[in-house]
């Protein structure tokens, strides 16, 4: 549905002189990119806390120790 949307924006750029279509359509793509990283760390961790629950917490509580 986005990449609908970005291709939209970017055959209407014609029609803003200014760019702010590109530019909202770089805006999404760089925030996509950023959501899907943030989505592989977060399916990462929820595999490490299901092998070996609790240890990510610990190791932040020992580092605030430290």
């Amino acid at each position: 549905m986005t990449d609908d949307l970005v291709q939209e924006l970017r055959d209407t750029s014609v029609l803003w002189p200014n760019g702010v279509c590109m530019r909202a359509a770089d805006r999404i793509e760089k925030l996509e990119a950023a959501l899907k990283k943030i989505a592989q760390y977060d399916m990462q961790a929820i595999a490490m806390d299901a092998l070996r629950p609790g240890e990510r917490i610990r190791q932040k509580l020992g580092d605030k120790n430290d």
